[in-house]
């Protein structure tokens, strides 16, 4: 094992997790564990895909149909269906520590031409992800809707610079941070990205993502199956609260951008048909979080526990119709 130095200059021995890296140690030496704080996703249980936990696509023909704990999302037989299905809620990056993503794929028939399938935390624009392009498997890292593809053969982990996916399930994983992504298959490392140079993606808040598509004209009903699909951070879930404090009238305060979670608010002041509204948006329109509607006049603090609720775009403000004051606590 390796040797390392405390704070207090004495040497003693090490251990490492199977990623290489060094764990945690208290001052006097304690080795202090790391837990995961699920952030998006979850199993595929029932009959039906849960619209509270995953949003589906399904182009023409498609479908994605949930059975004995089992996602099957399939293309249908239109010409160059796209199918897609994404977490409602996005994976937030706090800064402090690594995000990873377990999901759970299996493919049976080992590739079939003119269709990719892929799997990670990934939009349209950004992201890292698995991918069956044919018969061809690939990483991909994927910046301002420009992918960068690693391709089998050229892979550095413990697998060898091959991997061969067979027909079997994988647990298949990917730990994302600013400065590296790594892809795992079973716990072992199929490769790791070290992003030195640049930044390799222009937002580390993303979304799970399953997508089954066909191109070049094919017809062919081709099939993905996903058993789990997570993401979680490295860390306890609690982050310092902030506070904005709004007074008066307000057509749109914009409270944050990017992800984050709503807390609790306090309204006083209240003045006659006063209507506060919070949107997860950087605008006020869009999803609505909370709506106290018309209130009557009253002077004395109300305080509403909010409960954490998580927002994807941002946290938006109006106070509309008669003023009112509002704070608004929130990460």
């Amino acid at each position: 094992m390796p040797i390392v130095q405390d704070h207090l200059g004495n040497f003693y021995e090490s251990i490492t997790d199977h990623y290489g890296t060094p764990q945690y140690f208290a001052p006097n030496g304690e080795c202090v564990s790391v837990p995961l704080y699920k952030l998006a996703g979850d199993s595929f249980g029932g009959d039906i895909l849960d619209p509270a936990m995953w949003t589906a696509s399904l182009g023409a023909s498609g479908t994605a149909v949930t059975t004995t704990g089992e996602l099957v999302l399939s293309t249908g037989t239109t010409a160059n269906n796209v199918t897609s299905v994404q977490s409602v809620t996005t994976a937030r990056f706090s800064g402090l520590a690594p995000n990873k993503i377990r999901i759970v794929i299996q493919i049976t028939d080992g590739g079939i031409a003119n269709n990719t399938r892929r799997g990670g935390v990934f939009t349209t624009t950004d992201g890292a992800f698995f991918e069956l392009a044919g018969t061809a498997f690939r990483l991909v890292m994927r910046k301002n809707s420009v992918d960068t593809v690693i391709s089998n053969g050229s892979f550095n982990g413990q697998w060898g610079p091959t991997f061969n996916m067979g027909t079997g399930s994988y647990f298949y994983e990917i730990i994302w941070q600013p400065r590296q992504v790594v892809w795992l298959a079973n716990q072992k490392i199929i490769h790791t990205f070290n992003a030195s140079a640049a930044i390799w993606t222009d937002t580390l808040h993303l979304p799970i993502r399953i997508e089954n598509f066909n191109n070049n004209g094919s017809t062919t009903n081709v099939s993905l199956k996903v058993r789990l699909a997570t993401a979680a951070r490295f860390g306890i879930s609690d982050m310092e609260k902030k506070a904005t404090f709004q007074s008066g009238l307000t057509a749109e305060t914009i409270i944050k951008h990017d992800v984050g979670n709503l807390h609790d608010i306090t309204i006083s002041s209240i003045a006659n048909n006063s209507q506060i509204i919070l949107y997860d948006n950087i605008a006020a329109s869009g999803k609505i979080l909370f709506d106290t509607g018309m209130m009557p006049a009253n002077a004395i603090p109300i305080s509403l526990n909010m409960g954490g609720v998580h927002f994807n775009i941002g946290l938006t403000l109006a106070i509309t119709t008669a003023a009112s004051n509002c704070l608004v606590i929130w990460d």
